[in-house]
Order: structure tokens, then sequence, then C-alpha cells
């Protein structure tokens, strides 16, 4: 896994222009190979500065992204008031010395999802979650659709099984199975808005305010049942004591 963070300023009055030719850079590097992450940022404080975390499986597949068509990247130079820095990162888990238990941490991969119709659900998280197909795997007697979103992955698999039940609220409460899945948004109410009833809603929203104060959510069946969770204003609390790995 290779991970780089690179910080750009611009020219004053050219921000426009550097989220225009970002958000483009952005788009077309999702979809190279071997991308796991590759999302720009503007500083809230800094308006005339950027940062972009890209993170990909290995060296090769940086250098094969590198060596694609750069003219949007080199018609945006003369916007930048300096030379760009790149930072070369590393997991802290990765760290010589850091005593993380019993062995070297996992990262987390993917989620198999199984599916009645591989197209169908794909189109779901698709256009209302924002993934896009980044391998297909076609053997003898195997399908497997690969979906990507930033560094959420899911394995769609085809199956002619039946399903276990009709999940309702916010899902099945079962030791072993899939409570839901769970997406957040910065605004729940544009979010339902562009879904115009299209979506089949099996709870909410629902407000925890008494808990994360602006926390609200709702759940929703994607087209083989699963409940997915659409959410906004949840944070983490600072205060939570961390548990002792055993």
């Amino acid at each position: 896994m290779v991970t780089f963070a690179l910080h750009l300023r611009v020219k004053p009055g050219r921000e426009a222009e550097a989220v225009a030719a970002l958000t483009t850079i952005e788009r077309r590097s999702r979809g190279d190979a071997g991308c796991q992450y590759f999302t720009w940022f503007q500083h809230d404080e800094e308006p005339l500065r950027f940062t972009l975390l890209e993170q990909w499986e290995s060296q090769r597949h940086l250098d094969d992204h590198l060596a694609q068509d750069q003219s949007v990247w080199e018609a945006f130079v003369p916007a930048l008031a300096e030379n760009p820095v790149s930072q070369r990162l590393r997991p802290v888990a990765d760290l010589p010395g850091r005593s993380s238990g019993p062995g070297p941490v996992p990262r987390w991969a993917h989620v198999g999802l199984n599916c009645r119709d591989q197209d169908v659900t794909e189109a779901f998280y698709t256009r209302w979650f924002g993934f896009r197909r980044v391998r297909l795997v076609e053997l003898e007697d195997l399908r497997v659709v690969f979906l990507r979103r930033a560094d959420a992955v899911l394995e769609l698999f085809a199956t002619d099984a039946e399903p276990l039940g009709e999940s309702e609220a916010d899902g099945p409460t079962r030791p072993g199975t899939v409570r839901h899945l769970a997406f957040q948004v910065d605004d729940l109410d544009a979010f339902l808005k562009a879904a115009d009833g299209r979506l089949d809603v099996t709870l909410g929203p629902l407000s925890f305010d008494a808990v994360v104060p602006g926390w609200r959510a709702i759940w929703v069946r994607d087209p083989d049942g699963l409940v997915v969770e659409i959410a906004e204003g949840y944070t983490d609390d600072p205060r939570s004591p961390q548990a002792e790995l055993t």
C-alpha cells in the first residue's frame, strides 16, 4: 500500500478554477487501476490551500497513474502560488516498535453481498451511494462484481437462494447476521429530497439529539432486502475508553 499527501496553494482569485480542475482530476483518478483512495480537500480557514490524500495498492499502480494523461493538471499549474509539497505517509500501526497486540493489525477490506440480480444491486449502490465498478471476475461457475467508493469496497455475488426473510426497521437482530450497512451524509434532508420517494424506507427519520446533537438517520432496503442506514451528524466520543486487547 502506498499513501501520499499533496499540499498546494493557489493564487488569490483562482479558487473556483482549482475546485473545477481538482474535481476533474479526482473523478478520473478514482477510475485508475489500484486506486484505493483519492480525495482533494479545501482548507476551511485557508481557502487558497488544498490537500490531496491518495492511496494506491502498490508503487506500480501509482506509477501507472502518473503516466496517464496529465493535461488537466498541466493546464491548472499556472494557478499555483508555489510548488506543491508531497509527503509519503505510513500507518502508525506499521511503525517500528509499536506494539499492536498478537500481530499486525489487518486493514478493512470489503463486504460481500449476495444478490438476486447483480446488475440491479450494482445500479442501486452506484446511483444512491456513489460506488463505481473497479473489477469483474468471471470464472466457470462464479461471477463477482467489485464496487468501490473511496476505501469502501463491496463484492456482489449472484445467488438463486431464497432470502431468509424480509428485514424490517433497522435490520435483523439474529446473531451472525449483518444488521445493516451505514453511510453518512452532510445533509439528510437534501439526500431524501433527491431520492424523491424512490427508496424503500423501513424506519425513520429518527433523531438522536440526546446522544449527539444533530445526529439523525433513516433506514432503507436495498434490492436484495439488506437494510442500509443513511445518517447525518454522528461523531465519535473522544472520552470513550479503548478496549484492552487480550
